[in-house]
């Protein structure tokens, strides 16, 4: 199948805003013209040229905040364009999928430092997991959680996504480690990743280590979708299962 591309959208001027070409003018009137020394020629104090090049600083302030939030607008968008075709793709669409990728890699590579750079780079590391490039998502999965140091909601997730991918690259040991650090962190899902941490251990034989995921599970999180599976292995590996307790019926209230 012939791969279609779209052309990147030419690129528009960028004009200053009113406030900021104001200032920029009274700047170049105080200043002078360059090259005429006429500021110098009338005495002018060098307090007055400070103090131009304090406001000369604040202007370009203004206008580098203003290309900013112009440039995370644009990233936004073309992070919505992402999501609406990835949930074509998630439909069954080859082609939404490539056009996803396209939008993702976009930003990752265009607009690196926005807010929508972090979450493209999980999305397209779970495109590039999908689509059999497991190395790509585990260089995806790797940068977000360098980058982010561990902060952040992404970071977790991205914890999480690099143990499956590293489970389908046969590197148990590595993924187990991963699972578990995700496991730590409240703001992902630390049940699943408790879980999948668990089962490979158990898988391997380190039934102390498997025992102990399993019942962090059934200690924290007693509300998990994991919970049943949990127990049935605590039980298999021949671990104690906490008794839970159920609530009993309020007693109906006396009439008087």
């Amino acid at each position: 199948m012939k791969e279609i591309r779209k052309k990147a959208p030419k690129s528009q001027a960028v004009e200053e805003p009113a406030s900021v070409k104001a200032v920029s003018d009274r700047l170049r009137g105080l200043i002078g013209p360059p090259g005429s020394g006429e500021g110098a020629a009338k005495g002018m104090p060098l307090i007055v040229y400070a103090v131009a090049a304090g406001l000369l600083l604040v202007v370009l302030a203004a206008v580098g905040w203003w290309l900013y939030q112009r440039q995370d607008l644009q990233a936004l968008r073309l992070e919505e364009k992402g999501l609406q075709s990835l949930a074509r793709a998630d439909a069954g669409s080859t082609e939404a999928a490539k056009e996803a990728a396209g939008a993702f890699e976009r930003i990752v590579g265009g607009y690196s430092w926005t807010g929508s750079a972090e979450r493209a780079a999980y999305y397209l590391a779970g495109l590039k997991a999908r689509t059999g490039e497991a190395d790509k998502a585990v260089e995806l999965y790797q940068g977000i959680i360098r980058k982010s140091g561990g902060k952040g909601d992404i970071a977790p997730l991205a914890q999480l996504g690099l143990g499956y991918v590293l489970v389908s690259k046969g590197r148990m040991e590595e993924a187990a480690a991963a699972f578990e650090s995700a496991g730590k962190d409240p703001r992902g899902i630390p049940d699943m990743a408790l879980f999948e941490a668990a089962r490979i251990r158990q898988g391997r034989g380190e039934r102390e280590k498997a025992l102990e995921g399993y019942k962090k599970i059934e200690a924290e999180y007693p509300q998990s979708a994991m919970i049943q599976a949990a127990r049935q292995r605590i039980a298999a590996l021949g671990g104690p299962i906490a008794e839970t307790k159920e609530k009993k019926p309020a007693a109906p209230a006396e009439k008087n």
